[in-house]
């Protein structure tokens, strides 16, 4: 009977290696088939009063876009902390896009702002927050996503701590490697 119950035992954990090692397996398999989704199209009009289309800035590199607010302290910390990423990659083809989520009683205090910070990114103005909803971000702030140069979502990123430019980092390396392989 002991002898028995070791088989079985056996058995059960050689099936369970069996279906680790397929897991494992069928999940690298599944990351090279990726598919992303695709990033809403849109326009807005920034500091300038000019339209920007982000259809226009695709096939030029990736693009990070944030959701930002004057009000929101861990937004304009990860825009601050996002200025040497921009200044070092800039070059290689990313596009920034700082969207503000104020109203439009604020585009004054935004501009000042801007101004005041040395931000060299695309500041928009979502003032009715119509782009906001095509994204989907709710009410965590700042929301910011990594496109690629087809308008794929790449990377999600809700919220910000110290240090999430590593990841930010991560993924736009692999964007502009993949770039030169194009």
């Amino acid at each position: 009977m002991f002898i028995e119950l070791v088989k079985r035992m056996k058995m059960r954990y050689l099936f369970f290696i069996f279906l680790l090692f397929f897991l494992i397996f069928a999940q690298e398999k599944n990351d090279s088939l990726k598919s992303y989704k695709k990033a809403p199209s849109f326009s807005l009009y920034n500091l300038n009063k000019e339209k920007v289309y982000l259809d226009s800035l695709l096939n030029k590199g990736p693009i990070f876009i944030s959701f930002w607010a004057l009000w929101c302290k861990l937004c304009i910390q990860e825009l601050d902390a996002f200025k040497k990423v921009y200044e070092k990659y800039e070059t290689l083809g990313l596009k920034v896009l700082a969207i503000s989520e104020d109203g439009p009683r604020a585009i004054n205090n935004v501009k000042t702002f801007v101004k005041g910070k040395k931000w060299r990114y695309e500041i928009l103005l979502d003032t009715d927050g119509k782009v906001r909803e095509l994204f989907g971000v709710g009410s965590i702030m700042p929301t910011s996503f990594i496109l690629d140069k087809k308008g794929n979502i790449r990377l999600i990123s809700r919220g910000y701590r110290k240090g999430d430019e590593k990841k930010f980092i991560k993924v736009i390396e692999e964007l502009i490697n993949e770039d030169k392989k194009d």
